[in-house]
Parts: structure tokens; C-alpha cells; sequence
């Protein structure tokens, strides 16, 4: 299976992709879908002028359009947001799926592609402690 990407279909095609997929692995008893979490694109096969889908607005698009299958992030690049907005992004998926929203979570430091990213990087350590 190739990857799924937005590709030079469009966006329109990638959303009824996404859509198909979820619905295939729900009805299939396929138990979980997993997307990255990535600000810039991340698929080695796709341009890096294509969409990158925000994580979290995947997995609440996912979950309109499944009925039993569990959702989430294969890692969340947990220091590119403020830890509040996370967990208020996780829980509101977990609502919303019925229980069936799940987060992979780093906690890793990397300021340079928080630089790059426009983004202040975390100080120390201490500032993602509590998502550890």
C-alpha cells in the first residue's frame, strides 16, 4: 500500500482518502489508525510544498467518520505545544471518538527544528516534565 498524501490529486482527494481508509479499517475490525504528528511534510515520497495535516483535526475528522476504530498519533510532538492545549486537544478527540482517542507522546528537546519552526524552544527539561 502506498503511503496516503495529498498528493497532486489534491486536498479534496486526500480527504476522501482519509475518510475511505478509516471506514475500510473500521468495517474490516482493522483496531487502530495512527497518524504523525509533523508541522512541515514528513513523507519521504511527497513534495515538500504538499499539506501536512495537522494531527489532532485528522483524528477528529477520523472519528466523525468511524464508529469503533481507537485513533491516534503515532508519536506528538509534545514540546510544540503549550501542555494545556494538548491535553485540551487529546481529551476533546476522546470525547468526541466515544473513548477511542489515543497520543504517543515525546518529550525530547530539539531547538533547532523549534527554531526553524518559528517556534520558542523549550528552556530545559523541566518545561515538558509534567507530560512525562
Amino acid at each position: 500500500m502506498s503511503p496516503i498524501s495529498p498528493g497532486p490529486t489534491g486536498l479534496a482527494h486526500s480527504v476522501s482518502i482519509w475518510s475511505s481508509l478509516a471506514q475500510s479499517f473500521d468495517a474490516a475490525g482493522v483496531h487502530t489508525l495512527w497518524v504523525s504528528d509533523h508541522l512541515w511534510q514528513a513523507d519521504p515520497s511527497a513534495s515538500p510544498e504538499e499539506p501536512m495535516l495537522e494531527a489532532y483535526t485528522t483524528l477528529g475528522f477520523l472519528a466523525a467518520a468511524t464508529a469503533r476504530l481507537r485513533l491516534g498519533t503515532m508519536v506528538t510532538a509534545a514540546t510544540f505545544r503549550a501542555p494545556a492545549l494538548l491535553i485540551k486537544a487529546v481529551t476533546t478527540l476522546d470525547v468526541l471518538s466515544g473513548g477511542a482517542g489515543v497520543a504517543g507522546g515525546r518529550s525530547r528537546l530539539q531547538p533547532r527544528r523549534s527554531r526553524r519552526h518559528g517556534l520558542v524552544p523549550a528552556p530545559s527539561r523541566r518545561a515538558v516534565r509534567p507530560l512525562d
